[in-house]
């Protein structure tokens, strides 16, 4: 005899979306857009070879992620 397997079945949400009025200003007064294209990803990427380097322990890279996320 065989098994049934029945494969889990997730459930698709779509998110209801409500315009928002009177939203809280960004700090600083603007937002800034940090997304690169392709192109320029590869020119960034060509850039850090030429960056110097440090080395960080763990303690110090948490800092550091904390720093960079605003946390």
């Amino acid at each position: 005899m065989t098994p049934v397997v029945t494969p889990a079945v997730t459930p698709v949400v779509t998110p209801v979306v409500t315009p928002v009025v009177d939203s809280i200003a960004p700090h600083g007064d603007s937002l800034v857009n940090r997304l690169c294209t392709p192109a320029q990803k590869a020119e960034f990427l060509d850039q850090a070879d030429h960056l110097p380097r440090i080395s960080l322990d763990e303690r110090a890279l948490s800092d550091l992620q904390l720093i960079a996320i605003g946390g």
